[in-house]
């Protein structure tokens, strides 16, 4: 249907970042969470290519603009790349540590 669900809430919300279903909620709750200003979540824009979802990081008021000149790095498939060289890529990459275990980021952040 176009919405993006919270696996961890339940929450659901439209293209526009506007909250469209609760589970936990009756009807008459429901207005009041639509009626909230805090109930919204940030709109990116995104683009699907090859079945991976690329979410440009930033919400601004040219960001739509950006996304849509800046081609993803996406990786050529083999019947599509000429020699072995072209068949590897190398893509930026970072590493973080973080100051709490993974069970708590696995918990509340992804």
């Amino acid at each position: 249907d176009g919405s993006l669900l919270c696996s961890y809430h339940g929450w659901r919300f439209d293209g526009d970042g506007n909250v469209v279903a609760v589970p936990q909620v009756d009807e008459d709750e429901m207005a009041k969470i639509r009626a909230n200003p805090k109930s919204t979540c940030n709109k990116f824009p995104a683009q699907v290519i090859d079945g991976i979802l690329w979410v440009w990081a930033d919400n601004g008021k040219d960001a739509a603009l950006e996304a849509a000149l800046t081609a993803p790095p996406v990786i050529p498939r083999p019947q599509e790349a000429n020699g072995a060289e072209e068949q590897v890529m190398e893509l930026p990459w970072n590493w973080r540590e973080l100051p709490y275990s993974h069970d708590y980021f696995i918990e509340n952040v992804v």
